[in-house]
């Protein structure tokens, strides 16, 4: 990322001598992101994003902008077309992944951050994992306890790890050297993929 006075003279010039820079555009988002001009941020990317739709790059730092100024839902839209444009880009799963969690989208969030973990490992990724998963955990537990009162005689919410596990999960299980047959649920997954990658260490 580029935010130096210097770097922010040359953007105005290439802006200047040609206005479908898409480069310049974009790196002029970039330093005003690192401003915090997210919004000044958004307005250069989509002025590069009209010359070069299928940039997932560009795509990415709008969404990045967008979750900052707290627009959650159409971050993810921004991930969704950058992982569109480039499936194997592991930080857009990981942000669309955090943004799907200040939602209280964790089932969700925890597919994009397994996905991007089957990319490529990460520790920081794994802690962001294990967190929405405790989170996951904690917002069952208070769904289950506030269906009981209002409800006393239905039967307790289905918890989220009692799912089956997917075929991600298993295969990312096999990549760390694992069973992949073993866990039958998705709790069970969750934690063999944890304990997997804290033995690698």
């Amino acid at each position: 990322k580029e935010s130096s006075a210097a770097s922010d003279v040359y953007k105005r010039q290439a802006l200047k001598i040609d206005e479908n820079y898409v480069r310049a555009w974009n790196n002029k988002g970039i330093a005003l992101t690192d401003l915090k001009e997210h919004q000044k941020a958004i307005e250069c990317y989509d002025r590069a994003l009209k010359i070069d739709e299928k940039n997932a790059g560009i795509h990415y730092n709008k969404g990045d902008s967008l979750d900052s100024l707290g627009e959650y839902q159409k971050a993810i839209e921004c991930y969704d077309r950058a992982l569109e444009l480039d499936e194997k880009d592991g930080t857009s799963w990981i942000n669309k992944g955090v943004s799907l969690g200040k939602l209280g989208e964790h089932k969700k969030a925890i597919e994009c951050l397994e996905k991007s973990l089957s990319i490529k490992d990460n520790d920081q990724i794994r802690t962001v994992l294990e967190n929405v998963i405790k989170k996951q955990n904690q917002s069952q537990k208070e769904n289950t306890i506030n269906e009981s009162k209002h409800n006393p005689g239905t039967k307790e919410t289905k918890d989220w790890h009692d799912d089956p596990a997917t075929d991600l999960q298993r295969r990312c299980i096999v990549q760390l050297g694992g069973d992949g047959d073993a866990p039958k649920t998705k709790g069970e997954a969750s934690e063999m993929v944890i304990q997997l990658r804290s033995n690698k260490n």
